[in-house]
């Protein structure tokens, strides 16, 4: 019986510069179009929905062909990264990047996650209105998923707890059904 021959490591090292040689710069240029022009397309919202995942993994796949690309070309990289436009542009892109970073807008509160919390917190007596149902048909509901609701005073995170659940489910089930 024959045992595979496994290639010496100089042919596995030919191989490799040889699919870098074939494949590494060639990749970038049609990655890079097509996020290049995603990327503009989400700058201004055109589509931005439809072409995000697009542009998120397409990016990954960008990253990817450069570093191969990169790879191939460490020579001249190493002699490149010695110049000293290099290190002025260095110094300009971080300076955008951590202005970038330091001068954030503060983010804004998510409307549907504070009316969640307010409904979640609001006593029984004020959901009839809140809901857009009497207070014997609340009741019902609440009944027919296994919560007493004597006390007008307590809130759906209250409700929900007794039949050990969030108030998110209650208000989902409540909001469901009418």
């Amino acid at each position: 019986m024959t045992s595979p021959k496994t290639p010496a490591p100089h042919a596995l090292k030919r191989r490799f510069d040889h699919f870098l040689r074939s494949n590494a710069t060639q990749a970038i240029l049609p990655i890079g179009l097509v996020v290049g022009w995603t990327g503009v397309m989400m700058f201004f919202r055109w589509y931005k929905e439809s072409v995000q995942g697009m542009h998120e993994w397409l990016g990954l796949g960008l990253v990817a062909a450069m570093a191969l690309h990169l790879l191939r070309n460490r020579l001249p990289l190493s002699h490149t990264v010695k110049q000293k436009r290099v290190l002025f542009f260095l110094l300009i892109v971080t300076v955008v990047v951590l202005g970038f970073l330091g001068f954030q807008p503060a983010a804004k509160p998510n409307p549907g996650r504070l009316a969640v919390q307010a409904l979640s917190h609001a006593p029984l007596k004020a959901l009839p209105l809140t809901l857009n149902r009497s207070a014997t048909e609340l009741a019902s509901q609440l009944e027919a998923l296994g919560i007493q609701s004597s006390d007008d005073s307590l809130s759906l995170t209250d409700l929900a707890a007794q039949v050990h659940q969030p108030a998110s489910w209650l208000i989902t089930e409540l909001l469901g059904k009418k």
